[in-house]
């Protein structure tokens, strides 16, 4: 509807992983009047969140928005937590939902990028997940239980993940 929007997922950054206690994300309608832009907000999470990665898809009046938050195991439709990866359906008319998927992620995986894409052209939506690899302070250990990349292929309806290799993918 030739309106542009701006999601602002916040990450917090205020030292340490415990000391973190992240920060709410908002959605803004941005305004252009005569070249003088200005945001409104238009959402606003309810819960803080240190938000990792932020990826959108557009479906004809429908905005998909995935919040990454690092992840657990679940996509959840609100964060309960500051580390919970949650994805909203935006529309103009309806406002924001969120939409829950159990066992979407991996578990005790520190998914850095998440990206909702059409990796495979076949019009459902699919999972791009780049996972970090942790490492003992020395460097010798890795501590991620399962530190490769993956593709969920049309993640609405399944949770079957493919890795990718090599890891660093």
């Amino acid at each position: 509807q030739e309106k542009i929007y701006f999601y602002l997922g916040r990450n917090g950054e205020i030292g340490l992983p415990q000391e973190n206690i992240g920060e709410k994300s908002v959605l803004f309608e941005v305004i252009n009047n005569q070249n003088k832009v200005s945001l409104k907000k238009i959402w606003e999470a309810k819960e803080p969140t240190v938000t990792s990665s932020v990826s959108t898809y557009v479906d004809d009046d429908n905005v998909y928005i995935l919040e990454n938050n690092y992840g657990k195991t679940n996509i959840l439709d609100s964060p309960l937590g500051k580390y919970e990866t949650v994805l909203y359906n935006y529309n103009s008319i309806k406002g924001m939902k969120g939409i829950s998927l159990p066992e979407r992620l991996k578990p005790e995986s520190a998914s850095n990028a998440i990206n909702i894409v059409d990796y495979n052209e076949d019009n459902k939506l699919d999972l791009i997940v780049a996972s970090e690899v942790w490492k003992s302070l020395d460097g010798k250990e890795i501590q991620t239980k399962w530190p490769e990349s993956y593709i969920v292929s049309n993640f609405m309806k399944q949770k079957n993940k493919i890795k990718l290799y090599p890891a660093e993918f």
